[in-house]
């Protein structure tokens, strides 16, 4: 099998591109909207988005990467069925696609940093020295694994790092408005909702040597649920409070598809089968995109 088919059946299976992609596009033009903003100018620069999208996308990925060959030990028994385990694609052979990765991010960061501001690349390069230090697990491999919380915890502190670049590309300088803050408030929380969900999972898909949340010997299903709500709640409060959205009505469509992320928590608490906690990822998912892209429009219609 040849390099371009191996890399076709990684991503396939490990890195779901076109869900991803609107994720992305939604944090890369929000983001980039919410910092133009506060520049008080009208008619913003769009031809940045793109760039921000596929950055975002390639870091992500690189992420990716950096898990499956950290986990590679693990997933063998775990997981045998992922194209590493089963030997479809080799470390070796990641490790130089992720080379690849970086040096093009390299490129479209220095692009953005000469035309708006030194800060996006100053970013940038902190956001790759904590990943290599995810990768490496803070060197403390064996304690942050036993303690599943805090590995949540240190390995979702990449995001704000990546999250300001958008907002830095918008803004050319750092700047912290109520606006802007609660919208990194937001997308922090929401990314620590997206993977509390992601290893919440059913009944079935328990297993002694792969950890979940769920696990009866870490939270339970539950418990599990009850910290998803609380969680989750977080990112709803600006919107709750006050109006977040300037126009009104985002605000209720947004709230609603929150609403029908409760509903499924609560029959999860009910019936902790697979489908359930599947159908509970999907729905807060599309539950973020709706919600990123409702904020980047809503912005664009006040700058336009």
């Amino acid at each position: 099998m040849g390099i371009f088919s191996k890399v076709f059946v990684y991503v396939k299976e490990r890195f779901p591109v076109i869900p991803l992609s609107f994720l992305m596009l939604g944090e890369a033009a929000s983001g980039y909207l919410v910092g133009y903003e506060s520049r008080n100018l009208d008619s913003p620069e769009l031809r940045f988005i793109p760039l921000l999208l596929i950055f975002l996308l390639l870091f992500f990925f690189q992420l990716r990467i950096f898990d499956d060959i950290k986990d590679y030990e693990i997933d063998l028994k775990a997981h045998p069925g992922r194209p590493l385990s089963r030997g479809i694609i080799n470390i070796h052979e990641l490790n130089r696609i992720q080379i690849i990765v970086i040096l093009i991010q390299t490129i479209i960061i220095l692009i953005i940093s000469l035309e708006t501001t030194f800060l996006v690349f100053l970013f940038f390069t902190l956001a790759q020295i904590f990943s290599i230090l995810m990768r490496n697990e803070f060197f403390v491999k064996s304690w942050i694994r036993n303690h599943i919380f805090v590995y949540l915890v240190s390995h979702q502190l990449v995001v704000p790092l990546v999250m300001i670049i958008p907002v830095l590309t918008g803004s050319t300088r750092v700047v912290f408005t109520p606006f802007i803050i609660i919208y990194y408030v937001r997308v922090l929380i929401a990314n620590y909702t997206i993977e509390l969900t992601r290893k919440t999972v059913g009944v079935e898909e328990e297993r002694p040597d792969f950890e979940t949340y769920s696990s009866p010997k870490v939270l339970g299903y539950q418990k599990a649920a009850f910290v998803l709500i609380i969680v989750s709640f977080i990112e709803m409060v600006p919107i709750i409070w006050y109006s977040y959205y300037p126009n009104v009505y985002w605000n209720f469509l947004v709230l609603g598809s929150y609403g029908l992320f409760i509903v499924t928590i609560g029959l999860y608490t009910i019936r902790p089968t697979r489908t359930v906690s599947k159908t509970m990822l999907v729905i807060y998912f599309n539950h973020m995109i709706l919600a990123l892209f409702l904020l980047g429009l809503d912005v664009w219609l006040i700058l336009d």
